[in-house]
């Protein structure tokens, strides 16, 4: 099975998914079908895939700043190791698609598998093979006797674990549907050559509802995933090869991810759990950090504030019943890229440096403190985080039930450096009642465009002489 595992390995890395996968496998699909992969190899070419590793590992080698020996050297060094690797690849591959005719296989997840240890099946076309041909894949991918394949609908299937009977049992069983939810999410990323789709039957949503959540998961945490449980009806993913080998884009080039909700309200309110959980998450990871004195070295606080802005790119968009999910810039590896990965990867790995750049250059810090009120009736808003913000800097104040904050930046209340702030308010929404599954619905309490760094009206210049604000937020009005 190692043998297969490195192989199977190889084929999802080159290429996924055509949708014909969605009548080549429908035999396969039932309605408690939670996620298909359909690996479609056809179009690989191994010296051109080889030319476009290669390249993008010399835009990291250029990135990295390597000086001209030194590049040349390494780049040498990464060209014999690709020629080792294609030399294991290649005869494997060419014995795959030309000796046996295989072009393509599908990865089936099925919850009544799942029910009997078989966390996924591989389905692979086998019509008018010879008996030779399946001893030659039977070898090829070191299989012993008593490995089983099962035959349906011209398809050759194998467990993803040692459980024979159990797969015989499922075959007597299973009842296929052309209605499962899983192929909804395959017609949206229908074109492209890579696909994912995942969906959440009813069976998983009884247990989600049955089971609950472990009590350590964080209540913020255990809203979202059980929301996103009830809510999320499918997910889809996609890459085609030429966005991969950097090139023409196909239409869904851009989109990493998509998640289709029943209305606009469920994607809303996921977003916002979403939005909440980063939140959450670097505020609970900065805490932790600084409780832990005996850390070899502790973060400086932009490290927070870069990983929070990455992470908050990456929030989708909504559009009528579906968060899309964007990549910013090409897909395929570029010198820029490189350059992005090389430079948030040097951050982590020297973060001392850092600091103590900071401490030796730090300016001083004016104490702020202020009030936030609607613009309506002057009342103030209740509940809520104000954050000033630039490119790299990041400081905040809780809202207390008056309106009133403190900000600080490195501590609670230390202020921040004087300059020109984005203003934004996070987290100022409150419950309007619960869903059907318990689940708490929110609302905004301010008009969304103050939500968010990007989109908030207000700019604050903080001067040194500075000690309070009064901010003003429209108050959200619901559509009628």
């Amino acid at each position: 099975m190692k043998a297969f595992a490195k192989i199977l390995f190889c084929f999802v890395v080159l290429t996924v998914g055509r949708l014909s996968a969605q009548e080549a496998f429908a035999p396969l699909v039932t309605e408690n079908c939670v996620a298909f992969v359909h690996v479609d190899f056809s179009k690989v070419e191994i010296d051109r895939v080889k030319t476009v590793v290669q390249k993008a590992g010399e835009d990291v080698l250029r990135g990295l700043g390597f000086d001209d020996s030194s590049f040349k050297a390494t780049a040498k060094e990464l060209r014999a190791e690709l020629d080792k690797l294609d030399a294991v690849v290649r005869p494997a591959f060419e014995t795959v698609t030309k000796e046996l005719g295989i072009r393509e296989f599908a990865i089936i997840a099925d919850m009544d598998l799942i029910d009997r240890d078989v966390p996924a099946i591989i389905a692979i076309p086998w019509k008018d093979k010879t008996e030779q041909q399946f001893v030659t894949l039977r070898n090829l991918l070191n299989l012993d006797a008593t490995v089983d394949f099962f035959g349906t609908g011209g398809l050759l299937t194998l467990p993803l674990a040692d459980k024979s009977t159990a797969l015989t049992d499922w075959f007597a069983e299973k009842e296929p549907s052309s209605n499962a939810v899983v192929f909804d999410a395959l017609k949206n990323v229908a074109g492209d050559e890579i696909k994912v789709a995942v969906a959440i039957p009813e069976k998983i949503r009884l247990m989600a509802r049955a089971g609950g959540m472990p009590p350590e998961i964080p209540n913020e945490i255990k809203g979202l995933l059980l929301f996103a449980t009830q809510k999320i009806q499918w997910i889809s993913a996609s890459l085609s090869l030429n966005e991969l080998l950097g090139e023409k884009s196909s239409k869904n080039s851009g989109v990493f991810l998509t998640l289709k909700t029943p209305k606009r309200a469920d994607a809303m309110q996921l977003r916002a759990l979403l939005e909440q959980s980063i939140e959450f998450g670097i505020n609970a990871a900065r805490f932790a950090m600084e409780q832990a004195p005996s850390m070899e070295f502790q973060p400086p606080p932009l490290f927070f504030y870069f990983v929070k802005g990455f992470l908050r790119t990456l929030l989708p968009d909504v559009e009528d019943d579906t968060l899309i999910f964007r990549l910013k810039g090409n897909l395929a590896m570029s010198k820029q890229t490189a350059i992005g990965v090389t430079a948030m990867g040097s951050f982590v790995l020297i973060p001392t440096l850092v600091q103590a750049a900071q401490e030796s250059a730090k300016p001083a810090h004016v104490g702020l403190r202020g009030k936030v009120t609607f613009s309506d009736d002057g009342s103030p808003v209740p509940v809520g985080t104000v954050c000033f913000e630039t490119d790299t800097f990041l400081a905040r104040g809780d809202l207390r039930p008056g309106g009133t904050f403190v900000i600080g930046s490195l501590r609670q209340d230390d202020g921040l450096p004087a300059g020109r702030y984005r203003v934004y308010l996070s987290g100022a929404q409150k419950v309007v009642g619960q869903n059907e599954n318990g689940i708490d619905i929110y609302e905004s309490l301010i008009d969304p465009k103050f939500a968010n760094g990007t989109t908030s009206s207000i700019t604050i210049d903080v001067a040194p002489t500075t000690r309070a604000l009064n901010i003003v937020v429209d108050r959200y009005i619901p559509a009628k």
